[in-house]
């Protein structure tokens, strides 16, 4: 018995909870699918979502206030009506159409994460070209890979986990605004020592952020690690912080913050431009994780 649960901002999922919906009932296990709108600001959006609660199994409501990432998953999790939880983002595409099933074969686990792709060829519009390579180099990894680097490839937005496990891990207010909820969630996991499964059977994300959205996103992001690494949350699990600390240790950083902070303004031009550098996005990740930090 599974409940499958879709926190929605924003996005119309009908495709998705449809397909859903459809591998559910070709199964024996029984399922439920709870989908929660996060007072999204788009009523056309929420009308079209609000259709969904014609489909066999799903549960569809809306809250009047938002809530964010963290608490609307707990809310979801706590409204779940059985021991087996499948997390999954809204702007998330099935592209296997044994995608339950194969979830099914591995639900005893107390934590598996499915993986992340991205479609092929790149988008046309280069606007989405940064958001887009950076899901291919980093996040889109096979199961072994994946295992092999453990913690470091932690997503949330497509994970079967144990709904005890799951409410023992209390929000956290450290995080603010966007980034790194998911970082935080598995640094739990983690000190709690439960083991994580990888397996094959990704979801394709569909939400990408233009560059100038990708990049603030990602300054919030740094500036929560900022303040998890202060607080003593997390360190050198994090290849971020790992590569800062190194430098740190032997007196580098103040001066790499200072030879990396002219090259800021073109290193962006270049992040926004028709042939983004990763490894530029690199550093200036570390330039302003060392800036929120104070070097």
């Amino acid at each position: 018995m599974i409940s499958i649960l879709v926190p929605i901002y924003n996005v119309d999922i009908t495709e998705l909870v449809t397909e859903l919906s459809k591998q559910a009932k070709n199964l024996k296990e029984r399922f439920e699918i709870l989908c929660i709108d996060d007072c999204s600001t788009s009523t056309s959006i929420k009308a079209t979502n609000a259709l969904l609660i014609s489909l066999e199994l799903v549960n569809y409501s809306e809250l009047k206030k938002n809530v964010g990432r963290g608490n609307i998953r707990m809310l979801l999790a706590k409204k779940a009506k059985y021991e087996t939880l499948i997390f999954l983002d809204c702007d998330m595409k099935i592209v296997n159409p044994n995608y339950l099933e194969k979830f099914v074969q591995h639900k005893d686990k107390k934590v598996v994460i499915g993986g992340i792709t991205y479609s092929t060829p790149p988008p046309k519009n280069p606007n989405f070209l940064l958001r887009w390579k950076y899901g291919i180099l980093r996040e889109k990894k096979s199961a072994s890979e994946r295992n092999r680097m453990r913690f470091s490839h932690f997503v949330a937005s497509n994970l079967l986990i144990n709904k005890k496990i799951f409410l023992s891990l209390p929000v956290d207010n450290d995080i603010v605004g966007y980034g790194h909820e998911d970082t935080l969630l598995g640094l739990k996991l983690l000190k709690m020592g439960t083991p994580l499964s990888h397996i094959d059977n990704p979801l394709e994300h569909l939400g990408l952020d233009d560059a100038e959205t990708f990049l603030e996103k990602s300054k919030s992001g740094t500036s929560n690690l900022a303040t998890l690494f202060a607080k003593g949350i997390c360190g050198s699990e994090i290849r971020l912080i790992s590569v800062y600390k190194s430098m740190h240790a032997l007196g580098l950083s103040s001066l790499a913050f200072h030879i990396i902070k002219p090259f800021i303004s073109p290193i962006e031009k270049n992040l926004k431009g028709s042939n983004p550098n990763i490894r530029l996005f690199d550093i200036w990740k570390l330039f302003y994780f060392m800036k929120m930090y104070k070097y």
